[in-house]
């Protein structure tokens, strides 16, 4: 099964070699721009690997053990390819689980294949770094295998292990109501739907769908940003006034139920750590003021290193706090808010780095 998929994939790398072939200059040109934005993407992916403070924070938070378990995981696969690459295969052979996540919609990444879309919007796509420097002994001199592939590894890893720990928690759930995917569909695709919006894959409207890819040329990602929006009920306060509706409102009661109950735990998770750190600890200093720009910040006053708690939600809420109120606080100060400054820095905080720094 592996060998034909590499088999495969050799076949998918000669295909696109042939077509850049063919390539006019103009073609070639925008080829290597859009390589030098995913480079960028690739290693500050890499430098922090993010996939627990911010793409599956508030999961992490709601799903402790389950959480734990993705990230020792995660850290065993980053270290062994060939462990990583057994651990995708027991995944995809194993038929009744791999239909189950098809029919139900549950995003599993697999960067060698059909998901490789995924890949591309979350981590880079084909980058400047996955080019050979040439070979020493016959063995191919590739940069990404040492610079970018131990972390991307364990990216894929986290959010594949995060999302079918939580997902098949779920599932045991609804099975001891009576509800699988034979009797209820819905509510099955729904449980998956609130996986993936916890874990940063959120669905974006039919018309951005289609533009994704386009999108993460100038969006670190298109689709995490929509998941925050989504989990933080945005989308549904403006669904209020108009027909549409948002990602709650879809959902059927039970899902609706599991996707609130999902967030409360994570929030209340985070509040717990900040005030147990708040109370225990008079070398840490905890901000939970949203008018505030270190808002969910917990901060060392001896070495100034920090974290934030709530990770992608913070400069979301902090956001729309500022618009709602008008004012801000500065070193315990408050002040007017700058309406057109603070949208700037917003949406210049969600671009691409090359892009942010041109915008």
């Amino acid at each position: 099964m592996v060998k034909k998929r590499d088999i495969k994939f050799e076949y998918e790398i000669k295909k696109a070699e042939e077509r850049m072939a063919r390539a006019t200059s103009a073609e070639k040109r925008a080829k290597f721009a859009k390589e030098a934005f995913n480079t960028v993407k690739a290693l500050k992916s890499s430098i922090d690997n993010s996939f627990v403070g911010v793409q599956g924070g508030i999961a992490f938070m709601a799903n402790p053990l389950q959480g734990a378990k993705a990230f020792i995981e995660s850290y065993k696969d980053m270290v062994n390819e060939g462990r990583f690459k057994r651990g995708l295969v027991e995944i995809y052979e194993n038929k009744e689980l791999m239909d189950l996540i098809k029919k139900s919609g549950l995003e599993i990444l697999n960067p060698q294949e059909l998901y490789e879309k995924f890949r591309d919007e979350s981590i880079g796509g084909t980058n400047l770094l996955e080019k050979s420097l040439g070979e020493i002994k016959g063995v191919k001199i590739i940069p990404a295998k040492i610079l970018t592939a131990p972390f991307e590894r364990a990216y894929t890893s986290m959010g594949n292990n995060l999302r079918l720990n939580i997902f098949l928690k779920r599932i045991a759930q609804l099975e001891k109501e009576g509800i699988n995917y034979e009797n209820n569909p819905e509510e099955i695709k729904a449980a998956a739907r609130v996986v993936n919006e916890l874990t940063g894959r959120g669905k974006l409207s039919k018309s951005l769908e289609t533009s994704s890819e386009k999108l993460s040329w100038l969006i670190w990602s298109p689709k995490l940003l929509a998941s925050t929006v989504n989990l933080l009920g945005i989308n549904d306060l403006g669904s209020v006034l108009s027909i549409s509706k948002g990602y709650y409102r879809r959902l059927p009661p039970k899902a609706f139920k599991f996707a609130t109950s999902q967030m409360a735990s994570g929030i209340g998770m985070g509040v717990s750590i900040m005030a147990a750190i708040a109370l225990l600890d008079k070398d840490k200093e905890v901000d939970p003021d949203p008018r505030s720009v270190t808002f969910g910040q917990i901060k060392d006053k001896i070495t100034g290193d920090a974290v934030n708690v709530y990770g992608r939600f913070t400069s979301v809420v902090r956001f729309v706090t500022l618009m709602a109120l008008g004012v801000k606080e500065v070193r315990g100060e408050l002040k007017t808010v700058d309406t057109g400054k603070e949208f700037f820095k917003f949406f210049r905080g969600k671009f691409n780095l090359v892009a942010g720094v041109g915008y």
